[in-house]
């Protein structure tokens, strides 16, 4: 079974990526905070360990905490262990790698979008728009086929289950239809067009959170993201005055200030020299 199409049934769940980010050295003054803060991890970490009511694994728990992490950043991040990276790494090759090529689904065929440059697919003559029917003389559709009944037979194990409803992602919308006329769960479609009997779409998507590329099967009714640069610029941009401002000697000015009262600093002077 193919594993990309085994993704298109969930449980509510969405697949993210680890974030980048850019490190500035830190002032004295917050790297003792940073390490007071990593004393509390610490010691939250060893109360867990030897207090919690079963045992626990100490890489599961670092794992969890960095998970957490990376969540808290955005819905997108998140952290793949060795193994899982791995894993996922050769299913990228499988799907992108052998003859090279980027591919959707069209009336039941496997529709080339490109082919990469310099592989087998490329080399071969393979051309945007091209439809593969077969693969080693065996049917594409026939695979297709039995990936649709997959995913059916899914849904009916969840319903079995006692499930309440299931997320479908990215399966034709006739397909998600006439599965839904057979299935007492609700079925949420994300990416199987108006098959489902609600649509979902991340809160993300709709307000435009992240930059292109969007995924294909959401649309973005507006665009924070922009706004979010264009507020991340005026940030920069007013730190740069700042920094500028006090270095050219425009500030502070005496408006910025308080002046002493006649004899003040006389009567200090006077007051500490002795």
């Amino acid at each position: 079974m193919n594993k990309m199409f085994r993704r298109g049934i969930s449980a509510v769940l969405a697949a993210g990526v680890i974030g980048a980010a850019v490190w500035a050295p830190l002032s004295t003054a917050q790297n003792d905070e940073t390490y007071r803060q990593l004393k509390l991890f610490g010691d939250v970490f060893d109360t867990v360990r030897q207090n919690y009511v079963e045992e626990v694994d100490d890489k599961e728990l670092i794992e969890a905490a960095i998970q957490g992490m990376l969540q808290s950043l955005d819905p997108h991040s998140a952290f793949e262990a060795p193994e899982a990276y791995e894993e996922t790494r050769k299913d990228v090759r499988g799907t992108f790698g052998g003859i090279g090529i980027q591919v959707t689904m069209e009336d039941g065929y496997v529709k080339v979008i490109a082919p990469i440059d310099d592989t087998p697919g490329a080399r071969a003559g393979l051309q945007a728009e091209d439809l593969i029917t077969a693969l080693d003389g065996e049917s594409v559709q026939g695979k297709t086929l039995d990936e649709a009944l997959w995913v059916y037979e899914q849904i009916k194990g969840f319903e079995q289950a006692g499930a309440y409803a299931v997320e479908v992602e990215v399966i034709p919308c006739e397909l998600l239809a006439e599965i839904s006329k057979r299935t007492s769960l609700l079925t949420s479609s994300i990416g199987a067009g108006s098959g489902g009997d609600i649509q979902f779409l991340f809160a993300e998507d709709i307000l435009g959170n992240n930059p292109p590329p969007y995924p294909r099967h959401s649309k973005q009714y507006r665009d924070i993201f922009k706004l979010r640069q264009v507020l991340q610029a005026e940030r920069i941009g007013g730190f740069k005055d700042y920094i500028a401002d006090v270095q050219n000697g425009g500030f502070p000015g005496p408006e910025h200030t308080v002046a002493a009262p006649e004899g003040l600093m006389d009567g200090f002077m006077d007051a500490i020299d002795d």
